[in-house]
């Protein structure tokens, strides 16, 4: 659960840790986190009542391992290497 509120407070190393180990997440419907909106479920920020209902969402085994999955997807997605690899692809495209 990331419960931030501010934008500039995103995708910190805690969320990379949780989503590298495959944890489902929740988070607001912010800064980055809207980004990745298919790999984790998300609240609307500043809603307590939405927070609670996605807390309780999660709390169903089924959803759970579905955004589980989902976070070892995006794990793989963002690894360092692969973000890398689209550096280079990008510097090269400038030569």
């Amino acid at each position: 659960l990331f419960p931030y509120d501010k934008v500039g407070m995103g995708a910190s190393s805690g969320f990379h840790h949780a989503i590298g180990l495959g944890k489902p997440v929740i988070a607001p419907n912010i800064g980055e986190f809207k980004d990745w909106g298919d790999y984790v479920l998300l609240y609307r920020c500043n809603d307590v009542e939405d927070l609670r209902r996605s807390i309780m969402k999660m709390m169903d085994e089924q959803i759970r391992e579905h955004y589980a999955a989902l976070s070892r997807e995006l794990a793989e997605l963002t690894r360092w290497d692969r973000v890398a690899e689209k550096h280079i692809s990008l510097y090269l495209s400038f030569i």
